[in-house]
């Protein structure tokens, strides 16, 4: 029951925050009784985009940790994942969620790389949003952004762009970090020594008589 009720909560939240469903008419006592039998039955369900779980195991396969973040409470985000069957590809070490209480959405970017043990600027964000971009950049991460809600000229300030998960290969997402992310060795720090000049010895000799 509490598990059916959290995720009933969590729908009507998703209704509210993507319009969908909004301007319906005030049902009778009679209808909202009937309704919410079949509300209980035909619980709305989370659905995941084709490709988008192929996509993190191939990330998975050639050794690129994934970490999820979310503006949900951990208890929240834990249903999620447990439906979607995603728990086993973001354990609970894995993932970042409102009950860690960071200040903002690049401090929740930066738990997460905490928990990949990787430097943030070795690090991209999956995102659909502008403001994501935003953070991801704050803190030095590279952004990935699907077209979806906004669209291709909303998200100018992400770094990648892409409409279909299967548009996307690991490849691609290397060479983001190609051209300035490489180790290189670092470059030996020669020792400056002072500049000297040659010493000049003069010598007088006196006649007598002079002194």
């Amino acid at each position: 029951a509490a598990h059916k009720s959290i995720l009933q909560s969590l729908s009507q939240e998703f209704l509210r925050r993507f319009g969908q469903g909004t301007g319906s008419a005030t049902v009778t006592a009679s209808s909202s009784a009937a309704a919410t039998d079949r509300e209980d039955e035909d619980l709305p369900l989370f659905q995941l985009e084709d490709g988008g779980v192929d996509w993190i195991k191939a990330l998975l396969d050639v050794e690129m940790p994934c970490a999820v973040v979310s503006h949900l409470d951990q208890e929240q985000l834990d249903v999620i994942l447990e439906t979607t069957g995603l728990d086993t590809i973001f354990p609970p070490d894995k993932r970042v969620s409102a009950t860690n209480f960071y200040a903002s959405q690049s401090q929740e970017f930066l738990g997460a790389a905490l928990r990949l043990e990787r430097r943030p600027d070795y690090c991209a964000v999956f995102d659909t949003t502008p403001s994501s971009a935003a953070a991801a950049h704050q803190v030095d991460m590279q952004s990935i952004c699907r077209i979806g809600s906004y669209k291709n000229y909303d998200l100018l300030g992400a770094d990648l762009t892409f409409k279909y998960f299967t548009q996307l290969q690991t490849q691609v997402l290397r060479g983001l970090f190609t051209d300035n992310k490489l180790d290189e060795p670092q470059t030996e720090i020669q020792d400056i020594k002072p500049e000297t000049r040659p010493s000049t010895t003069m010598t007088r000799f006196f006649e007598e008589g002079d002194r």
